[in-house]
């Protein structure tokens, strides 16, 4: 057997009446769920495909988050290694990372509280979920899996432009693009198919989707094993650059239950997660609300931008994380009637150059604005930034909180006009060129 039980920490293997939880495949976002486990009493161990996974090294620089790291992909492996624990299992979580399918198996062989009546929905084939909905009821955009760049083109032309272009595996926003010709189609295909993104279903496959007109929401889910309950319900403004640049968002949270649609969108994301089969953890719908009605855009495991929670935790009185130990560990919970003290923006502010930093402005005039809360600036002076429109890879995120949603609107106005990457190439402010929409 090449991959052996890794201990981390001091922690004495074999302990008796030690109660652990699994997590699966964890990232840097399921911090917060480590602690939460920590807090709860429990042993949290993390299956990671091998110790050069980059969350490897992160565990082990944070020696607050004493856990267990194994390693492995065949099942068998790993139960063996969980066994020569001795621990006894409360659960097996999902990280934000996997494929909850096995999620699904190891906590079948464990015995242990399942996330899914039906594991062949548990996994990130974005294709057979909107299949397996559509079959039920739900309406989803028109699309088809393009083997080659023709194909693409062939549906473009027979839906009309513009379309949108992105792998079959659920993906993130930077591999989404909404095109308006034939070259643009060539050019996303040949993105996707050098991207270093890899999931269990190969990227290199296409899809073209029909592109819908209308407000897109994110809803996300909580089921206790009886229920399922809405947690949060976030508006996505779509800015773009370019067409054929990947789809940036930005996202709104929606403290008004008065919002005229949130009722319709709740029964439709509440309604699609039933029907993937869902029991027990967290999900989030992605749904776009057109002139004739909701139509679903994705049904996802886990909630939706894991910053989302952090910030649902802050202002809300929903604590996801912990809902999460508990659904999981005693197979049920109350969720309360989630409510918001704030209204909670968070945007993103992606390079419009590509070059050598020079200069950083506006970052001190950003943490005066009313209702900030954090920032998170990846860019350095003297690094190197490339042109991007990508939520993901921007070098500023901002969030911010308020009472009122006119000042958080206001508040991320100006962090976008203020905010300034100063290149050595141009010699000349930068501005981001994305101002924020109302």
């Amino acid at each position: 057997m090449k991959n052996f039980l890794r201990q981390i920490f001091s922690f004495q293997s074999g302990a008796a009446h030690v109660h652990a939880v699994v997590l699966v495949h964890p990232t840097p976002s399921d911090i917060p769920l480590i602690k939460a486990i920590l807090s709860h009493g429990l042993r949290p161990v993390a299956i990671v495909t091998s110790l050069d996974d980059p969350m490897t090294a992160t565990l082990q620089k944070n020696e607050a988050h004493c856990l267990d790291v194994i390693t492995g992909n065949a099942i068998e492996e790993i139960i063996f290694q969980l066994g020569a624990l001795h621990y006894d299992y409360s659960a097996v979580i999902p990280g934000s990372a996997t494929s909850p399918h096995l999620s699904h198996v190891l906590a079948a062989k464990l015995g242990v509280p399942q996330t899914f009546v039906d594991s062949k929905h548990a996994h990130h084939d974005q294709i057979d979920i909107k299949w397996a909905l559509a079959g039920k009821g739900l309406r989803i955009p028109q699309h088809t899996i393009c083997p080659s760049i023709i194909h693409a083109v062939r549906f473009a032309r027979k839906f009309d432009y513009p379309v949108i272009i992105k792998p079959r595996s659920a993906a993130p926003a930077y591999l989404t693009f909404k095109c308006t010709s034939d070259e643009e189609i060539q050019n996303a295909v040949t993105t996707i198919k050098h991207s270093s993104y890899k999931t269990e279903n190969t990227s290199s496959l296409i899809v073209a989707e029909e592109h819908l007109s209308g407000t897109e929401y994110i809803l996300n889910i909580f089921a206790d094993g009886q229920q399922v309950h809405l947690t949060g319900a976030w508006e996505t403004r779509t800015t773009e650059q370019t067409q054929g640049d990947p789809l940036v968002h930005d996202l709104i949270l929606r403290r008004d239950i008065r919002h005229p649609h949130l009722e319709i969108l709740t029964e439709y994301a509440i309604a699609a997660t039933k029907a993937a089969g869902i029991i027990r953890g967290a999900a989030h719908a992605r749904i776009t609300l057109t002139a004739t009605g909701p139509v679903l855009m994705e049904l996802s495991v886990g909630f939706a931008h894991y910053r989302t929670s952090l910030m649902t935790q802050i202002f809300g009185n929903f604590d996801p994380y912990h809902a999460d130990i508990e659904v999981y560990t005693r197979g049920n919970t109350r969720v309360p009637a989630v409510s918001y003290s704030q209204n909670v923006r968070i945007t993103s502010h992606p390079a419009a150059a590509s070059g050598i930093v020079a200069r950083i402005e506006g970052i001190e005039k950003i943490k005066t604005l009313k209702g900030y809360v954090t920032h998170s600036l990846t860019a350095q002076a003297g690094q190197i930034v490339s042109e991007t429109t990508a939520a993901g890879s921007a070098p500023l995120t901002c969030w911010f909180a308020h009472e009122s949603q006119e000042a958080v609107r206001l508040s991320a106005l100006i962090a976008h006009n203020e905010f300034r990457l100063q290149l050595q190439e141009t010699a000349a402010a930068v501005p981001t060129q994305y101002a924020a929409r109302n």
